[in-house]
């Protein structure tokens, strides 16, 4: 299931289908999930139905919150578990809106992992210890608190879930309990992303849940917005986190900064040259530094900070040779070239919203959600 919100999101989810159907050759049924009639006109629906086969409309406002739980108006990150919970599938991949597969994501569903246990979660770059995840919140629920108990512990990085909701439906409910009182719990995390930790503790079920082991990578663009093969003097903008599957292949990249997402209303956008090697907290908080710059608020990273020239020497090439690799910051900026398949994919993606922008100026929210089979699927929440 995909999440959209306007223009710039439901850009998003028109090239996502396209990497998805035309790229990948991922066969998924796919639903578009839109909040009221006025959000999707019959001219866009027309063009959605008439682009992508083996899709379908559902109107999510037609869908109320259950009457035992909190009855609050949906919006910003609520919207996200609300559709993960009234989705009909019962084995859900859910995927952001600006969180594009680089890889067909059947094979998700059929990983060791997710088959015994029913679920799949990923790790951010950072730890959250503190800031933004507070500990209070678990001394609030009666909680352990988890970094004292676990050793790696990694927060939620919650572009993407993968969860069988027939087996963990007790899950589920504590998610939407917890994400419909947001009043309260986001003053202690960043939106949703640690309440579904939270829940599964909440439902006893701390142990079953499963989160990919390897750290994810930055994808990075020199400071002009990038797509020019590299500037080693340059600084670095982070354009989105590359995900793995737990085969260690690359699998999801989310555009986490707002000039990295392809927006109808803005014809730059940032275009990656560098994948970086695995990021863990240490190297996030070491290198990162906020500024402002044309493509909005984002993560930047001073040139001294990545390591783009001991690749060339070093492992040229052959990308998954760096991650053996020390570099002067720790951290190694990897050509995108290197990643032939990812560059291409990536390609793509730019020409998919160039044709976009030529037939499909829309402002409309929308979800889109895919299932495998007859009940398992992908869904991309709204943000």
């Amino acid at each position: 299931m995909h999440s959209a919100s306007g223009a710039k999101h439901l850009a998003n989810t028109w090239v996502n289908l396209q990497v998805l159907r035309k790229r990948l050759q991922c066969a998924l049924p796919v639903e578009l999930v839109h909040n009221g009639p006025e959000e999707v006109p019959d001219d866009k629906r027309k063009l959605f139905e008439g682009e992508f086969t083996n899709i379908r409309f559902v109107d999510a406002s037609l869908v109320p919150i259950p009457s035992h739980h909190r009855q609050t108006k949906l919006e910003s990150y609520v919207i996200k578990v609300h559709a993960l919970y009234i989705t009909s599938f019962d084995e859900v991949l859910m995927l952001d809106s600006d969180n594009m597969p680089l890889a067909d994501p059947s094979s998700l569903f059929d990983t060791p992992a997710y088959q015994a246990f029913g679920n799949l979660h990923w790790p951010d770059f950072a730890n959250d210890i503190g800031k933004p995840l507070d500990p209070n919140i678990f001394r609030l629920l009666g909680l352990r608190i988890p970094w004292r108990a676990e050793t790696g512990f990694r927060a939620e990085e919650s572009g993407q879930l993968l969860i069988n909701k027939a087996r963990h439906a007790d899950v589920l409910e504590y998610l939407l309990f917890l994400n419909l009182h947001s009043h309260i719990i986001y003053d202690y995390m960043w939106g949703d992303k640690d309440s579904v930790r939270i829940a599964y503790a909440l439902a006893g079920k701390e142990g079953l849940r499963q989160q990919v082991q390897w750290t994810p990578r930055m994808a990075l663009a020199d400071h002009d917005g990038g797509g020019k093969g590299g500037d080693a003097a340059s600084r670095k903008l982070l354009v989105g986190v590359i995900q793995h599957d737990p085969d260690a292949r690359l699998v999801l990249m989310h555009r986490v900064t707002p000039g990295a997402k392809f927006d109808p209303d803005r014809k730059p956008y940032m275009k990656v040259d560098y994948i970086t090697t695995p990021a863990g907290p240490d190297e996030f908080w070491a290198t990162e530094w906020q500024a402002e710059s044309k493509w909005g608020g984002t993560h930047e990273w001073r040139p001294e900070s990545v390591d783009v020239t001991t690749p060339l020497t070093a492992c040229p090439g052959e990308p998954f040779k760096c991650d053996l690799v020390d570099g002067t910051a720790g951290l190694l900026g990897i050509p995108i070239a290197w990643f032939e398949d990812l560059q291409q994919t990536l390609h793509f993606s730019y020409q998919a919203f160039r044709s976009y922008r030529k037939r499909l100026p829309a402002t409309v929210k929308t979800h889109v959600r895919a299932r495998k089979h007859g009940t398992d699927g992908i869904v991309v929440p709204n943000r």
